[in-house]
């Protein structure tokens, strides 16, 4: 992990003498986790180290699919089927074919086919939005 432990104003108020900001031997490296890291962000709830994770999407697989997450986002908004690499966008319920040989081809390829799919389809509703407001 490529962590590093930042310290937070916080930090002065801690009572862990064995944390290297105390003048104890724990390296920086070894604090990761600690609720006073200024490197941590809370999403949703939920504290995550900014080091841990620099993806912003996430893959969960099952026996026959693979469910798509986007960090900050509780569920999923893609679905890709194992056995022909379909993906499936669950916001317009539009399908792809990624054209892949093996999953981690197909999970490369999915992203980056929503990536334009969603960049595309925010310029048509922008556009049908501008002509809508120049009507009203």
């Amino acid at each position: 992990m490529k962590c590093n432990f930042k310290p937070s104003a916080e930090c002065e108020k801690c009572d862990n003498i064995l944390c290297k900001v105390k003048g104890g031997e724990i390296d920086g490296k070894m604090m990761c986790g600690c609720d006073l890291c200024d490197n941590q962000r809370m999403v949703n709830g939920e504290f995550y180290c900014k080091f841990e994770d620099t993806s912003m999407f996430r893959w969960i697989d099952y026996e026959e699919n693979s469910t798509l997450f986007i960090r900050g986002i509780p569920t999923n908004v893609a679905i890709l089927r194992h056995k022909n690499y379909k993906l499936v966008d669950n916001a317009t319920s539009v399908k792809f074919d990624t054209k892949a040989s093996n999953l981690d081809e197909a999970k490369e390829k999915s992203e980056e086919i929503l990536i334009k799919h969603w960049e595309d389809i925010y310029k048509q509703l922008d556009r049908n939005l501008k002509a809508i407001r120049e009507e009203g």
